[in-house]
């Protein structure tokens, strides 16, 4: 039974991701066209961040926290990092319609980032010595010693322009380490600990950022059904890189004529083997609702090659 589940984990591992597109082998779909097709300058721009400095208990602390956040961000090739300060909620929207008006741009964000670390704790914990005898009836005798562990908690706020929706994200980070003289100075692992707090956010904010790729090509042969997007290794796209597949959809406020248009995510799917500078292939894994041109795809980094597997065969 060991046997057959190895196989079939191994069987699934190399060859239910590794088939590659021929676009030969697929018809076009005549897709329904959505009814919010992107602009241009929805297709060709990225988004633009100001990032406000992180405030902590100590200026140092806070000089951390702002500078590895700054490092996450610039490693996100959907993201453009502005260099410039911030002026006022007020003023970035009014800056932002300004741009939107006269079609060009006038240096005004998408998002601004805020955030604070609230508490940077270190405990301590002494362990006497000890002793333990193996199998053979040896004796090991273990040091006296201090376990240090430094723990970092705060929040960053997201703010998007110009609708000033906020999304606010958790930070926690731990830092522990070990000595056999006891120490005075834990700088140094308080620092870890708040530098933990922001890397352990990493993936979130990727997938916060994650660029939009519009649907202008749907295909298909047999059951299998491939997409044509704007999204390329521009963007940071590779092959296996697994998506959500989204929609507009238009929800009625109750008690209200008011229409609002809101993001659904009617499926996934992989990046395929066909990638170029701006635009890729992607190979349908689920949908529930057939694809329309005009809707768009979003990467998910926090899925894995394991996940893969279970989207493609288990879902």
């Amino acid at each position: 039974m060991i046997r057959g589940f190895v196989f079939l984990f191994l069987s699934l591992l190399f060859f239910g991701c590794s088939d590659k597109i021929n676009l030969q082998e697929y018809g076009t779909i005549n897709a329904q066209r959505s009814k919010y097709i992107p602009s241009k300058r929805e297709i060709h721009s990225k988004t633009k961040v100001l990032i406000r400095t992180i405030n902590a208990p100590k200026s140092y602390y806070s000089k951390v926290a702002t500078s590895r956040l700054q490092n996450i961000l610039s490693d996100d090739k959907a993201v453009i990092i502005l260099n410039r300060k911030y002026k006022s909620l007020r003023d970035e929207i009014k800056l932002y319609e300004q741009s939107v008006e006269v079609g060009e741009d006038l240096g005004e964000v998408n998002y601004i980032i805020s955030g604070e670390i609230t508490s940077v704790k270190v405990s301590e914990k002494y362990h006497p010595p000890s002793s333990w005898k193996d199998r053979h009836g040896k004796i090991h005798y273990e040091k006296a010693y201090y376990e240090y562990n430094a723990v970092a908690e705060g929040k960053l706020r997201i703010t998007h322009i110009p609708s000033a929706q906020v999304t606010t994200i958790g930070l926690y980070g731990r830092a522990s380490t070990t000595s056999n003289n006891r120490l005075s100075n834990l700088e140094e692992l308080k620092v870890s600990a708040i530098k933990n707090a922001i890397s352990n956010v990493a993936n979130l904010l990727y997938n916060f950022f994650a660029p939009k790729g519009y649907v202008y090509e749907v295909k298909r042969k047999d059951d299998d059904i491939i997409i044509h997007t704007t999204l390329g290794y521009d963007d940071g796209i590779r092959e296996g890189v697994i998506v959500l597949i989204y929609t507009k959809k238009e929800v009625k406020e109750p008690f209200s004529d008011k229409v609002n248009v809101i993001d659904k995510v009617i499926g996934t799917g992989e990046v395929s083997n066909l990638v170029e500078k701006d635009n890729s292939w992607i190979k349908v894994i689920k949908t529930t609702q057939p694809i329309k041109i005009g809707d768009f795809v979003k990467p998910d980094y926090t899925k894995g090659w394991f996940d893969k597997i279970y989207l493609k065969w288990f879902d």
